[in-house]
């Protein structure tokens, strides 16, 4: 017997000896596992059996609720251009923001590499970029 002769041999009752462990281990997979605990068979959780998934549940329900009792406002209108753009001044005394929305607002900011601006004025809007007047 030559040297090829023995390796293929030996490759031979690898081959046969993997194929025999792989088929081992299916085999004790599928018949030694409980069916139970296989992929693709789940049983069905329900809080009185499982505990932590309860007390996880209750746990953000309460943040839920005590994140809707929360509220956000604010007194003036941060959009009101008067505390933004030097000595702006309504027409007439006596305007309040409110009554804003036919005079000059800042409806939004565009930053970018070219910044723009939106800008209401008399109930019509306008895209400005810095320098425009």
């Amino acid at each position: 017997m030559n040297q090829d002769s023995i390796f293929k041999a030996l490759t031979v009752v690898a081959v046969f000896a993997m194929i025999g462990l792989l088929g081992y281990s299916a085999f004790i997979l599928y018949y030694k596992v409980p069916e139970s605990s296989r992929i693709g068979v789940a049983e069905k959780a329900t809080l009185d059996q499982n505990e932590g998934l309860k007390a996880t549940i209750d746990t953000l329900e309460i943040m839920w609720k005590n994140r809707q009792k929360s509220s956000f406002y604010v007194q003036q209108d941060p959009l009101h251009l008067g505390r933004v753009i030097k000595d702006f001044q309504y027409k007439s005394e006596g305007k309040t923001e409110g009554e804003e929305e036919f005079e000059i607002r800042l409806s939004a900011t565009v930053i970018d590499e070219n910044p723009k601006a939106i800008i209401r004025y008399n109930g019509k809007s306008f895209v400005v970029q810095a320098g425009d007047q």
